[in-house]
């Protein structure tokens, strides 16, 4: 006999067996919090519908900038001593499911005050089946990972298709693509023309290079990076208004301006200062003050696992992950590679520990990212590039115009900490994939270590 099993008896089995599935997870110090919300789905498939929600649910999604965001969301609100659960990158529908049952106690009663989700951009027509979040922020669509997300419109077109009517989109009035998902309840976020900016297009990669509208070439006005500034058609179609918009930025005394009134920040280029425009934004629409902002970013930073620098000896250490298979993570990295004028050593170690094991796609994608910045930096002592796929970097950088004398590829990452001239220079700049901060972790402190013998 087949049980029916969308009712609420089914529901607090699978809420229970959720609860008790991650509590053994969590003794046996496995941190796999998707497993729990299979667990959840399969014996209660309406099981998001019988779940009581806090009364403030955030949602994030984009290309770029999910995890940083949410950081910052989930920090803001436990220094104001607001309750929070963040479903921590687990950002497809199982692990939505664990982390949004964290949100209730045994009873199905919410426990919680603001639920903060990651979402992937290509899930959301099924995390957003009977989660319908207060706001949702959408910061950017790019090219990404061509096996995973294929095209930036094929995930503009998926997102579309499951924003839930009452949810408040809050877009990235810079990005054309991402405004092209907007309606009458969509509130936008930008930068005013920088001093920094370009008259154009300047990197290798545009995504948006046709209008959406009439399908006539985009002009671009002034441009932060990629395609991400002022654009504007003959049809009609252009950067609309932007409710919350940066007038000036300060990266030296860390602070901008927006709508006229300053803030401070710990953040170092402009795809990290749309991060948190995206966050206040927000929270100004929650009628956040700016003293109460300022005041509870004021220690907030990137994580360490993202962005870090150390001083050794007079000398610096900077590790940077990128996101692999996504050429634009890649440019801010160079960007600040570039803009240090001062002898440096910098080391590659992009292999990505997924893909070696599951050989799923090819190094195509470096080919779109800007390595060109690196050929004519007369600060550049050597590029290291470490790691199984370093040949293919030797050629992109060669293609780039790198001069060969300056490189070295060696097979095995650990050896790349051999390689550098730590008398030689005043900054080492480590980059990594997204998929090797373990390993990123552990060079970081080997090359720490000889920085202190040897610098």
């Amino acid at each position: 006999m087949k049980y029916k099993r969308d009712n609420k008896f089914f529901f607090f089995i699978a809420l229970w067996a959720c609860k008790i599935t991650q509590l053994a997870m969590k003794i046996a110090h496995k941190h796999v919090p998707y497993f729990a919300g299979n667990v959840a789905a399969k014996i209660c498939p309406n099981f998001r519908y019988y779940l009581n929600k806090p009364k403030m649910i955030i949602a994030i999604t984009g290309t770029n900038g999910k995890s940083t965001i949410c950081q910052m969301f989930v920090d803001f609100f436990k220094k104001n001593y607001y309750k929070v659960v963040n479903n921590d990158g687990f950002n497809t529908a199982p692990g939505v499911i664990a982390y949004m049952a964290d949100c209730v106690n045994i009873f199905n009663m919410v426990t919680v005050d603001v639920a903060i989700l990651e979402v992937d951009e290509i899930s959301c027509s099924s995390i957003f089946k009977n989660i319908t979040p207060n706001y949702m922020i959408i910061n950017n669509l790019m090219r990404d990972s061509i096996k995973a997300n294929s095209t930036p419109d094929y995930v503009r077109d998926r997102i579309a298709e499951a924003i839930p009517e009452d949810t408040t989109l809050v877009i990235n009035g810079d990005d054309a693509l991402c405004v092209t998902l907007g309606n009458e309840k969509t509130i936008y976020y930008g930068m005013q023309k920088l001093d920094s900016d370009h008259d154009g297009i300047f990197n290798i990669v545009n995504d948006m290079v046709l209008c959406p509208k009439c399908h006539h070439k985009l002009i671009y006005k002034n441009v932060k990076y990629n395609n991400i500034g002022n654009y504007e058609c003959s049809c009609g179609f252009k950067r609309p208004d932007c409710k919350y918009e940066i007038n000036m930025i300060n990266f030296k005394n860390n602070y901008f301006l927006m709508n006229r009134e300053k803030y401070d920040m710990n953040y170092h280029n402009i795809p990290n200062t749309y991060n948190i425009l995206a966050v206040i934004s927000i929270l100004k629409e929650l009628n956040f003050s700016t003293a109460t902002i300022n005041e509870s970013f004021e220690k907030v930073k990137i994580l360490d696992s993202r962005y870090a620098t150390k001083q050794v000896k007079n000398k610096n250490l900077t590790s940077i992950m990128i996101k692999g298979s996504n050429p634009n993570t890649l440019y801010p990295m160079l960007k600040t590679v570039n803009d240090c004028k001062d002898s440096k050593d910098v080391v590659f170690v992009f292999d990505d520990l997924q893909r070696r094991k599951y050989e799923v796609e090819t190094e195509h994608w470096i080919y779109d990212v800007d390595f060109e910045l690196l050929a004519n930096d007369q600060y550049i002592n050597k590029i290291i590039v470490g790691g199984p796929r370093s040949k293919d970097y030797l050629v992109r950088l060669l293609i780039a115009g790198v001069d060969r004398n300056k490189i070295i590829i060696v097979d095995e990452e650990h050896k790349v900490v051999d390689q550098i001239a730590y008398k030689d220079v005043n900054n080492i700049f480590l980059a990594y994939d997204i998929y090797s901060c373990d390993l990123a972790l552990e060079l970081r402190k080997l090359i720490g270590d000889k920085m202190e013998e040897l610098g």
